[in-house]
């Protein structure tokens, strides 16, 4: 596996010195790299960033070269089945692209309900204390008292359990995330 950093993009003497293409011909590596770093820059981070955007966009396109494909006139030359075909596995597999995305932002999502329950079962909280002041004031019966008490019990066991459970796996999957991408990228 390759090993990519930083230098990679912008370092044209040390592609040379270290002979990243592995070619005997100093003229000929010179060359490549030159011109296979900006190549590379363009390729890894600008494309890999927008991913989802252009694979949008070239679904739409294909989409379009489907809908002009599949007319009644085009439809009976095997040459136009088969661009038809292409276009076909073309947005099946850009499909893929805004599936990985869509899963990624689902993943950081994890933690949003670790974060929001126990402020909601604060605020819970808060609230049942309020209501049982506010039962105590009219009317004197300890029953009443007692059932608002183990009222506020329930929730904290309730909450306890689901933020002991949720938080670590949270914090797992947006970590997952990220070393996923250090892996692919190779920092």
């Amino acid at each position: 596996m390759v090993v990519i950093g930083p230098e990679h993009f912008t370092n044209v003497k040390k592609c040379i010195r270290k002979n990243w293409f592995e070619i005997d011909s100093a003229w000929a590596l010179q060359i490549l790299c030159n011109f296979s770093l900006p190549f590379n820059n363009l390729a890894i981070f600008t494309l890999y960033n927008n991913c989802v955007h252009l694979s949008a966009f070239c679904i739409f396109i294909n989409l379009f070269h489907i809908y002009v494909l599949t007319r009644k006139s085009l439809r009976t030359f095997p040459i136009y089945i088969i661009l038809t075909a292409i276009s076909m596995t073309d947005i099946v597999s850009l499909s893929y692209d805004i599936h990985v995305e869509i899963v990624e932002v689902y993943k950081i999502f994890k933690i949003i309900p670790c974060i929001l329950f126990p402020i909601v079962a604060f605020l819970l909280v808060y609230e049942l204390r309020k209501a049982k002041e506010h039962r105590r004031r009219m009317s004197q019966s300890k029953n009443a008292a007692n059932d608002s008490k183990s009222n506020t019990k329930l929730v904290l066991f309730l909450t306890l359990p689901f933020f002991l459970a949720e938080l670590p796996l949270g914090i797992i999957f947006i970590l997952s995330t990220e070393y996923k991408m250090r892996e692919t990228l190779g920092f």
